[in-house]
């Protein structure tokens, strides 16, 4: 085995095992019953990190629109002539095997090679092997940016006086995001097909029967802060259903603790209390603005600056768990 081989080996060992550290210490052990998988399952799960991308037709593509399906995602480069086609082909496979479901599942190319992979390279690559397949880059920037927040691997390796001109090793392994938006399983190279769609199955299975209602998280934003300090979290809560539901909890890993409050004025004095739960009405919306609803996040592990963003689940009394993305920024009005 290479050296390089090794080092993504590694590389992908370490981020399994820092997932589920990382979750167990943060999420706690939902309530969202899932099927027995065959590939590494997660346990508990986490959100997905959200990202907006440029597909292969050049359109802006954004994960959390594939809400309500599993959805495969792969890191990988166009230029590797062995582990990324052996995937695509892989992703084939699956879509073959799963017959009339194959349209109800996502499968996500994302490129961790920009400088190379153009729009117009992704839809030839893609285009040879299932037409189904969505190709992703974007600026080297956004791609890292996006790479940091999965947990992926990726190193640019110089190949003097090779015609390749260089070579990068990544993590080679596809994630299974479920239709709520968290990532359920890790499949590493080489798990067989049969497995992979399995799982896809077991996810697909529960989210046509037991599936909650869905209540949608629009206009989200956090305050920055400096660690220690306190933030909060503004969003529209829309529930599109015919049954009212109501927000009971919310978690996030870069507070200690995390409440729901409600500011209040009378005459010239603010008043501020806690609210044991917000109520999102049938066909409508609660909205969290500042000077009325909001999260608190109390005592902040780390700071919060203009342009970070916040993973936050939002745990509804009738639609389960919800995991939201949330960018930090200053109010505008």
């Amino acid at each position: 085995m290479s050296t390089s081989h090794k080092r993504w080996r590694i590389a992908l060992v370490a981020a399994i095992i820092a997932v589920g550290l990382a979750g167990a210490a943060v999420w706690g052990y939902g309530r969202w019953q899932t099927p027995t998988f065959r590939g590494l399952a997660i346990s508990p799960p986490y959100p997905a990190p959200d990202f907006v991308l440029t597909d292969q037709h050049g359109q802006p593509f954004q994960l959390a629109a594939l809400r309500g399906r599993p959805v495969l995602v792969f890191f990988g480069y166009t230029f590797c002539p062995d582990v990324c086609p052996g995937t695509m082909v892989q992703y084939r496979a699956v879509r073959q095997a799963l017959g009339a479901d194959a349209d109800r599942v996502g499968l996500l190319f994302v490129t961790v090679d920009p400088e190379r992979d153009t729009p117009e390279r992704l839809a030839e690559y893609v285009g040879h092997f299932d037409a189904a397949i969505v190709g992703l880059t974007g600026s080297p920037a956004t791609v890292e940016h996006v790479m940091h927040r999965w947990g992926v691997f990726a190193e640019k390796v110089p190949v003097p006086g090779s015609a390749t001109g260089y070579l990068i090793n990544h993590t080679a392994a596809l994630y299974l995001v479920g239709p709520d938006g968290m990532v359920r399983v890790m499949h590493p190279y080489g798990t067989p097909t049969a497995d992979i769609v399995h799982d896809v199955r077991g996810l697909l299975r529960q989210s046509a029967g037991s599936a909650p209602a869905r209540v949608l998280v629009r206009d989200a934003w956090a305050r920055p802060a400096a660690s220690g300090d306190t933030s909060a979290v503004y969003l529209t809560l829309v529930n599109p259903t015919q049954s009212p539901d109501r927000l009971l909890e919310v978690r996030t890993d870069v507070a200690r603790a995390t409440e729901i409050h409600e500011t209040r004025m009378e005459g010239d004095v603010m008043r501020m209390e806690p609210v044991h739960a917000v109520e999102v009405p049938a066909r409508g919306e609660a909205v969290l603005r500042p000077g009325g609803l909001h999260i608190m996040l109390v005592g902040l592990e780390r700071n919060l600056r203009q342009g970070d963003r916040v993973s936050v689940v939002l745990r509804f009394e009738r639609a389960g768990e919800v995991p939201a993305d949330v960018p930090v920024r200053q109010q505008t009005s």
